[in-house]
């Protein structure tokens, strides 16, 4: 369980940094007008912010409060992993308040998106395609991090071979094709 706590907290705060990347008016699904076509490292500052805004709109459906609630679970599954406990009980307790805090505090979103390198090769198509596997993405993490009420001391000292698996399908080729850009690119 402890590579699975961090390597979900560490992917879901890469991908909530990717959706957050729209502002609160960009809840409507948008087009950016952009082809699938074109390379996202020859995007001008104005392509970049359109593929912002359409990739925001786009996620937000099942995005939602639903990802923050997941990236809060994985926040506390890691502090009751650091915390040290000696009993279901202090697990339990250490993963709520750190989940509460957090649930406390939603993340704020920017209306600006890191703009690709110009070495990235990956089409605007390729990162489509990315973002498209995000719910299924978003379902098996559910699925692997417990809930805090659930949360066993066994469970948190467990290690899960494989967690810290590379992006596969289309997101695997957005990152081989832009290694230094993760911006675009959930890390799951």
């Amino acid at each position: 369980m402890k590579s699975l706590c961090v390597a979900s907290g560490v992917s879901l705060v890469t991908f909530l940094s990717l959706v957050g990347c729209g502002s609160d008016d960009d809840k409507k699904t948008q087009d950016s007008g952009l082809a699938d076509s074109t390379i996202a490292g020859t995007l001008t500052p104005g392509q970049n912010q359109a593929l912002c805004d359409e990739l925001a709109a786009k996620t937000a459906g099942f995005v939602g409060s639903d990802g923050a609630a997941l990236l809060c679970r994985s926040f506390g599954l890691f502090a009751a992993q650091f915390s040290s406990p000696t009993s279901d009980a202090e697990a339990r307790a250490a993963c709520q308040s750190t989940y509460d805090e957090c649930v406390a505090s939603p993340t704020q979103t920017t209306t600006t998106c890191k703009p690709p390198s110009a070495t990235c090769t990956a089409t605007v198509g390729e990162i489509r395609a990315c973002i498209a596997t995000i719910p299924a993405t978003l379902a098996a993490l559910k699925a692997a991090v417990p809930e805090c009420k659930n949360l066993t001391l066994a469970q948190v000292d467990e290690e899960t071979p494989g967690s810290e698996a590379a992006p596969s399908g289309p997101c695997a080729s957005v990152e081989a094709k832009c290694p230094d850009n993760r911006n675009f690119v959930p890390s799951f």
